[in-house]
């Protein structure tokens, strides 16, 4: 789900207040797991990670918290790694 921010210091005050650990773009996951950025905005589409949204003179951006990061990791990252690497043995 997307959580809009009304000014860049919105999101700013929003983004300290919502998660200590930080954040990261979608782009995140394709360096990290080879998931594609399309499939990350579909995640967040379908309100399986939130996500905060802003877009205005400064630019548009698009933060996640590490915290829902680390959630769809354990709820669907793995998974879709795991088929990945059986996919590749099958093959071999």
């Amino acid at each position: 789900m997307f959580i809009d921010c009304e000014s860049y210091d919105d999101i700013n005050s929003r983004v300290s207040e919502a998660d200590k650990d930080g954040f990261v773009s979608p782009g995140y996951f394709n360096m990290m797991y080879g998931i594609s950025r399309q499939v990350v905005h579909n995640w967040i589409k379908r309100d399986v990670i939130n996500a905060y949204r802003y877009e205005g003179k400064e630019g548009y951006f698009i933060f996640i918290p590490l915290s829902e990061v680390e959630r769809v990791y354990e709820e669907r990252i793995k998974r879709i790694l795991a088929r990945r690497e059986r996919k590749a043995k099958q093959k071999k």
